[in-house]
């Protein structure tokens, strides 16, 4: 069966946010990732019990185990792992790559299999290890494109959906759900173009957090800079300003 991903990610919801950077990041690079944010209209309407078998069986050279205890609670989760499972049980060469991000036992993964400790590295650092397990260039190495990054409105979209939720500039989370600033990522992506610096993009960022929320709770234009920041360097190839 072909390959079509080099790396299928299997984790819990619960822990998106921090396996969201890692998958875009090495999106980027040309990483060849099964991410679900990423395979949104690929999944419509599949049967993903069948889909998601075969994916993490025989379509990815490896798979990425984000271990934490909500995914061993996680009934999608479990199934991935068997289908994973199944395909090291059949090859000799490592298949599952195990990320731990807290103590928690899977059953299944060996206690003797090597794995990471998230909690040791930085997002770049993670990100730098699954490139040279991949065999791709390092974020040292690679150089940065001249043209903006927006030929992929939904990797875009994703991206500084990223930076918003982590920086959570009206102090949201964790009680809002993950989708909660997409309006005002929209109105954001829609006037990119336009834009001309730093400033000004803090400046319309704000008034579009007016637009959407009560001022009162939106803060001073000073609270945007730094998500004005990261979403400039983003979009300006500066990848070493973003994580």
């Amino acid at each position: 069966m072909i390959k079509e991903y080099d790396i299928a990610f299997s984790f819990a919801g619960e822990d998106r946010d921090f396996v969201r950077p890692i998958a875009i990041e090495l999106t980027r690079h040309g990483v060849k990732v099964f991410y679900d944010e990423l395979e949104q209209v690929n999944l419509w309407g599949k049967n993903l019990y069948q889909h998601l078998s075969q994916i993490y069986s025989f379509k990815a050279d490896y798979c990425a185990i984000f271990i934490s205890k909500f995914y061993v609670e996680k009934s999608w989760a479990k199934h991935e792992l068997r289908s994973a499972q199944e395909r090291a049980f059949a090859q000799d060469a490592e298949y599952i790559l195990p990320i731990r991000l807290d103590n928690t036992k899977v059953p299944g993964i060996s206690e003797t299999t090597g794995y990471i400790d998230a909690r040791k590295f930085s997002t770049k650092g993670l990100i730098d290890m699954f490139l040279k397990k991949l065999n791709y260039p390092s974020t040292a190495h690679k150089k940065a494109k001249k043209e903006k990054n927006n030929s992929d409105p939904e990797l875009l979209f994703l991206q500084i959906r990223s930076i918003i939720n982590s920086l959570d500039p009206i102090d949201l989370f964790p009680e809002a759900p993950s989708d909660e600033y997409d309006p005002e990522i929209r109105d954001i992506i829609t006037i990119l173009p336009e834009i001309k610096s730093i400033s000004e993009l803090t400046i319309k960022i704000h008034s579009i957090f007016v637009k959407w929320f009560d001022k009162k709770i939106v803060g001073s234009i000073s609270d945007y800079e730094k998500v004005a920041y990261e979403i400039w360097c983003l979009t300006h190839e500066k990848m070493e300003s973003v994580y």
